[in-house]
């Protein structure tokens, strides 16, 4: 199973590109500033926070399918169509635009609403002990910090579960069993310990809302997957990172269905 290594997102790979045709793409800071463009031939996170904005699968190569999304966002904004993701365009991902396929052989996006497409926000009210009764014997009692958490950041509490779930290897791991690290936050020196597993779940929370912090304008698993897991990054030397949204996502669907 993949291990996301920190609750900030992890740093591209440096030095020789993949193939050695691709080039580096500037810091996803930069891009959603507007100091730096991505464009073909670059690989990176920020090229799959572009990707993720735009439905596309993500696998961090702007490649000719990349710069046709790009194009046709462009066209139905009403700017220079350049496929290029400049301010103006990057300004507009940002704010979740995203027409239907304009140019033949577009890709449509998926439908929002479920696996990497669901929402990250806006907070959903469960029944704690059907929450509960989900949760294996070792982690029941993390049923009200996962509501508590989400309530207070205005979160999907069933996708902050199953982030828990996944990272957690379903809460079997020796972060969780040992240093109490519900959720996988980790830094240069591996998983962080914390008094409860329940500051684990906070701290995740509070990262994700933050309005000024690297996920402000991640508004998706799958968004949020291309920050937090990005395909070619330091921590994904096999380029597993990819699973990442995918599971989470599943995971969410799947509880989406057992708790409403």
């Amino acid at each position: 199973m993949p291990h996301v290594n920190s609750v900030v997102p992890a740093s591209p790979r440096q030095g020789r590109s993949r193939g050695g045709d691709w080039v580096e793409a500037p810091p996803l800071e930069d891009v959603l500033s507007g100091r730096a463009s991505v464009r073909r031939g670059m690989e990176g996170p920020s090229v799959a926070w572009v990707q993720a904005r735009l439905g596309l699968e993500v696998d961090g190569r702007f490649g000719p399918e990349t710069e046709r999304a790009v194009r046709s966002l462009q066209a139905a904004a009403g700017l220079t169509r350049d496929g290029v993701v400049g301010r103006k365009t990057s300004a507009r991902l940002q704010d979740g635009f995203r027409p239907a396929p304009a140019e033949p052989g577009l890709p449509r996006p998926p439908t929002p609403g479920s696996g990497t497409s669901r929402p990250i926000r806006g907070f959903v009210e469960l029944d704690v002990e059907r929450l509960r009764a989900a949760l294996p014997p070792q982690a029941r009692h993390l049923a009200p910090a996962f509501l508590d958490a989400a309530r207070r950041y205005d979160l999907d509490p069933r996708v902050l579960v199953a982030i828990s779930k996944f990272e957690t290897g379903g809460w079997r791991s020796t972060a969780f069993l040992d240093k109490h690290n519900a959720m996988g936050v980790s830094n240069a020196r591996g998983p962080i310990a914390f008094a409860r597993a329940g500051d684990s779940i906070e701290r995740m929370a509070r990262v994700l809302a933050n309005p000024r912090g690297p996920y402000r304008a991640a508004a998706t698993i799958g968004q949020v997957g291309a920050i937090y897991a990005p395909v070619g990054a330091s921590n994904d030397p096999n380029g597993t990172n990819g699973h990442w949204p995918r599971s989470v996502g599943r995971l969410t669907d799947e509880l989406v269905r057992d708790l409403g």
